[in-house]
C-alpha cells in the first residue's frame, strides 16, 4: 500500500506474538522494509510536486517532473542503489541485488528496500519508525528535458524545466526532500531530493536552452 503524502509515514505493523522483535524480519536478517515514493509527478494542485531550483528578483526556475520520466530506466533496469541521504557510503540496497524494488505507478517512482542488518540499516528502520525521516529523494543524469518560459506579470518570469526521461542512480529515505511529497514509511517485513541532479546542472541546460531558442528565432524577434 503505497504510503500517504504531505510526510505521512505509516506506523510499522507490529507482531503481538512477539512484541520485543519488532525490528526483526521473519528470517532474522535485517530491521525490515521501508517503502514510499523517491519522486513525485506533476500536479496542478500539489505545490509540493514542483521544486524551485534557483530564484532571483524577477525571476526563478522550477522543477518538475513528467509521467513516463522512469520507464526507460525500469524498462532497461538501471542499476540504482537505495542510500540514506544520497551517500554512497550509508548503503541500503541494489536493483540488481533484489533488495531494491522500484516501479512507476500514477503517482511517481514507488519503492521498496529491504533494509540490510547494518548500523546504517538499524539507525534508518528506527529514524522511519520513530517518524524523524519522513521524506524521500531521487538521484539522476536527465537523457530528455523540456523548457518552457513565461511572463508572470508581477511576479516576474518564471522558466519550467520538466523531466521527461532520466538515469536513475540512488533512491531511498533523505532528511530534507526538494519535493515535499515525496515520502517513506515502514512496516515492519513481519506484517515510504532533492532530487539530486545538481542545480549547476540545471543552470547550464537553460543556458543551451536559451541559446538555442535565440539562434531558432527570426533576425529581430525578442526572446
Amino acid at each position: 500500500t503505497p504510503p500517504k503524502k504531505d510526510g505521512d509515514t505509516p506506523p510499522p505493523e507490529e507482531n503481538d506474538d512477539e512484541p520485543d522483535d519488532k525490528e526483526t524480519n521473519d528470517d532474522g536478517k535485517g530491521p525490515g522494509t521501508i517503502e514510499g515514493y523517491g519522486a513525485v509527478f506533476h500536479s496542478e494542485t500539489d505545490p509540493g510536486t514542483e521544486y524551485e531550483l534557483w530564484s532571483e528578483p524577477g525571476f526563478r526556475a522550477v522543477e518538475r517532473i513528467a509521467r513516463g520520466c522512469f520507464s526507460r530506466a525500469l524498462d532497461e533496469q538501471d542499476d540504482a542503489r537505495a542510500t540514506f541521504n544520497h551517500d554512497d557510503n550509508l548503503l541500503l540496497g541494489r536493483s540488481s541485488a533484489g533488495t531494491l524494488r522500484m516501479e512507476e505507478d500514477e503517482t511517481g517512482l514507488r519503492y521498496e528496500n529491504d533494509l540490510p542488518d547494518t548500523q546504517t540499516g538499524r539507525d534508518v528502520a528506527e529514524l522511519v519508525s520513530r517518524g524523524d525521516v519522513t521524506g524521500s529523494s531521487f538521484g539522476f543524469v536527465a537523457e530528455r528535458e523540456m523548457w518552457e518560459e513565461s511572463d508572470n506579470g508581477a511576479d516576474g518570469r518564471v522558466a519550467v524545466r520538466t523531466l521527461q526521461s532520466v538515469r536513475l542512480l540512488d533512491v531511498g529515505p533523505v532528511t530534507y526532500p526538494a519535493y515535499s511529497s515525496a515520502s517513506v514509511g515502514g512496516r515492519s517485513a513481519k506484517g515510504a531530493v532533492r532530487a539530486v541532479g545538481s542545480v549547476e546542472e540545471a543552470r547550464e541546460s537553460y543556458r543551451r536552452w536559451k541559446e538555442q531558442r535565440k539562434e531558432s528565432l527570426p533576425l529581430g524577434a525578442k526572446l
